[in-house]
């Protein structure tokens, strides 16, 4: 949970003096459209840069196209989702399948993948919600050949916040999978 928090936080404090960006999500993989070779992005906590390789302002090594290196990808341990909504985006589909390829080399892990919500919604709709991104998530994954034998899947809708707020950018927090090594 400390370390969920820590994430959470560092991911926030990046968000915030990042300001609002107008990039949509599925520019995390990508570099930014900038010409000025040392400019460096940020969208939703994942930073990105424009350099051949080297390492973001929030720690994270990129590689030459600005997407993150297997290693930062495999750090990253719950993907978001956007409301109301149980689809990976392409930076959730990068982190699934760099855990994908991990776990394939590790025949003795099993995964355990949590879902979760923002506080908008009845008990039960995001109970069920949070039920579709972790199967979303763990259907990903077996199409990455990991045996669903070694996913577990379980929902926790909206009891278990990951940020208080009553907010934007803490229902952005809230809406999440988070993927634990067992």
């Amino acid at each position: 949970m400390n370390k969920l928090i820590t994430v959470a936080s560092v991911a926030l404090l990046i968000a915030l003096l990042a300001g609002c960006s107008s990039a949509p999500r599925d520019q995390y993989l990508d570099s930014s459209e900038s010409s000025d070779s040392t400019t460096t992005s940020t969208t939703s906590g994942i930073a990105s840069s424009d350099t051949d390789s080297g390492t973001a302002l929030d720690g994270t090594t990129t590689t030459g196209d600005g997407s993150l290196s297997k290693a930062d990808l495999l750090k990253q341990t719950v993907v978001y989702f956007e409301f109301d909504s149980s689809t990976l985006d392409d930076f959730a589909k990068a982190v699934v399948s760099a855990h994908a390829e991990y776990v394939g080399q590790q025949p003795s892990i099993r995964l355990r993948l949590i879902g979760h919500t923002d506080e908008r919604g009845s008990r039960e709709y995001n109970l069920a919600l949070g039920d579709r991104r972790s199967a979303s998530v763990s259907q990903w994954f077996q199409a990455l050949k990991v045996d669903d034998a070694r996913i577990s899947t379980v929902s926790m809708g909206e009891e278990q916040p990951a940020s208080i707020g009553h907010d934007e950018e803490s229902w952005q927090l809230n809406r999440r999978v988070e993927i634990i090594y067992q």
